[in-house]
């Protein structure tokens, strides 16, 4: 498949995800190619007759057997869309889902209204929450926490990379144990935290109980 063309190549990588079940496999196809040749998907149809080069296509090859296994899309491409904005995510981290975005809007309703608005996010994976609220409230800070220091270190990078470090602060620990010893008072707290019984796990899709931790 090295000297294939783009449009042979997407057609392939098509062909092998909806052959494993999976119905958007020319969506996802096009989206790998895209993350691969930096290019929009708009954009990559005007790209359909050029030659992919071989590095690419092995690239290309094996983010395809790799969403075959399961793999969620968002950990091949490493970032995942969240309010509109674009987050880094890894297997470090759950990957934020489209209806958490109702806790965001809820929180900027309330927020919006204070003068000097603090709010924990707790338990703020790849800081999605957090870092969303910064960025659509100048005017907020928040403490954000996490038990997990790997978790933190994508967080941190997300805050940098939306220019909110300054104003969304990290904090590893349980729960409030981190903040005990702070003299802060909040406004709010907003949680979306794992909330899977352990027991339920095992029915789940398998890209949830086998990739996310």
């Amino acid at each position: 498949m090295g000297s294939m063309t783009v449009d042979a190549l997407l057609r392939e990588g098509a062909r092998l995800l909806t052959e494993v079940g999976h119905e958007r496999g020319r969506l996802e196809a096009d989206l790998i190619m895209s993350h691969l040749l930096k290019t929009s998907r708009a954009h990559l149809y005007l790209r359909l007759g050029e030659s992919v080069p071989s590095k690419k296509a092995r690239a290309f090859c094996s983010f395809i057997e790799k969403r075959r296994t399961g793999v969620p899309l968002s950990y091949i491409l490493k970032t995942q869309e969240f309010m509109g904005l674009s987050f880094e995510v890894n297997p470090k981290v759950l990957i934020p889902r489209p209806e958490t975005e109702l806790i965001v809007e809820e929180a900027l309703g309330f927020l919006k209204k204070r003068e000097e608005p603090w709010v924990i996010d707790m338990g703020t994976g790849s800081g999605a929450v957090a870092i969303s609220l910064a960025v659509f409230c100048s005017k907020v800070k928040v403490a954000a926490v996490d038990l997990s220091q790997s978790a933190l270190g994508v967080a941190r990078e997300n805050a940098h990379r939306h220019k909110v470090s300054g104003r969304v602060f990290f904090y590893e620990g349980d729960l409030f144990e981190p903040l005990l010893s702070l003299e802060q008072t909040y406004d709010g707290i907003v949680s979306n935290p794992p909330y899977i019984p352990s027991a339920t796990i095992s029915s789940l899709d398998r890209g949830v109980k086998d990739f996310e931790p």
